[in-house]
């Protein structure tokens, strides 16, 4: 198998913790108590999906912009 990158948006649980979604696999996303279990977790999450082949790839997912506002 081929190494791959993959970009994780990270977000922090109201609840406390972290999510991890991976916007370029369908519905690959995981939960971790720290950012280092989050990425542990999320590893896993990404193997899985990719398992099930390129249908779990999402052709719609282009990539991810940073926009910075100013307020006024």
């Amino acid at each position: 198998m081929k190494n791959r990158g993959f970009y994780v948006l990270v977000k922090e649980d109201s609840e406390g913790g972290y999510i991890g979604i991976v916007p370029e696999l369908k519905g690959c996303l995981s939960y971790g108590l720290s950012l280092d279990e989050l990425m542990c977790n999320i590893e896993e999450v990404i193997l899985l999906c990719l398992e099930d082949g390129e249908a779990a790839e999402n052709p719609c997912f282009f990539g991810i912009q940073q926009v910075t506002v100013q307020k006024a």
